[in-house]
């Protein structure tokens, strides 16, 4: 009896919710994650409440294995968490299928990774217009995008090379751009500057101001201070919570 109380109770609260998060913006509202690895099961996330506005830069700093990751990659719809609400912009996006987050990272986000995955058999302006060819995009407007982007950032001399013949700097540069071609509300960025020298993480980060100035909201997950300090705002995590913010 008990249980069907708390799970009605449940209900409830998971609708209020849904009401209450159509403004724009990201919500995440106790959100639990745990991996099983051979008979252990590690908590990776431990109710986790966060919020992002629209428009605001946010950097998340925590050791490895803290979970920021983990965070990221849910708010990505990469993984799954095991318990919690994730709204963005009104989208309840944790519980939508294969397909309903594929349109979601299409139309709504980009993403870029401290890898560039960038594909060695294409030229740069094919790789930053990849995504548009996922969404439909005639052949025309994808290159018009991509070279767009490429002049923006100070590759457009570059576009017919492959990823091999430029350096880290501008391949992680034709990565943002490619996370951007489908003009996303939200950029999330894990570990952006990670394989990068000083003066290509200036110039990334300065790019990622730019891009904030503009209205695109960023989430950048980092282990540095220096860059975590471009955002306007820090929030800290240890063993699967916030346990600080700062402006």
């Amino acid at each position: 009896m008990l249980q069907a109380c708390s799970g009605k109770g449940r209900v409830a609260e998971e609708k209020n919710m849904e009401r209450e998060n159509t403004r724009q913006g990201i919500q995440v509202k106790n959100l639990h994650k745990s991996f099983q690895t051979g008979s252990e099961r590690t908590q990776v996330l431990r109710g986790v409440d966060f919020t992002l506005a629209p428009g605001e830069f946010c950097a998340v700093m925590g050791r490895s294995g803290c979970g920021k990751s983990t965070l990221m990659n849910i708010l990505c719809g990469l993984e799954r968490a095991d318990d919690g609400m994730v709204f963005v912009d009104g989208l309840r996006i944790d519980t939508l299928d294969a397909r309903a987050l594929a349109r979601y990272r299409r139309e709504k986000i980009g993403i870029v990774f401290q890898g560039f995955y960038l594909d060695e058999t294409r030229n740069l302006i094919d790789n930053v217009a990849m995504p548009c060819g996922y969404a439909g995009v005639p052949a025309k407007e994808r290159n018009k995008r991509a070279e767009t982007l490429l002049k923006e950032f100070g590759l457009f001399s570059e576009r017919k090379k492959r990823p091999s013949q430029i350096s880290g700097g501008q391949q992680q540069r034709a990565a943002i751009a490619r996370a951007l071609v489908n003009h996303p509300r939200y950029l999330f960025a894990d570990e952006p500057t990670g394989n990068l020298d000083e003066e290509n993480t200036r110039r990334v980060m300065e790019l990622f101001q730019e891009l904030n100035q503009k209205g695109i909201g960023i989430l950048m997950v980092t282990h540095d201070t220096a860059v975590a300090e471009c955002a306007q705002r820090i929030v800290k995590m240890e063993q699967g919570i916030l346990v600080s913010q700062s402006v």
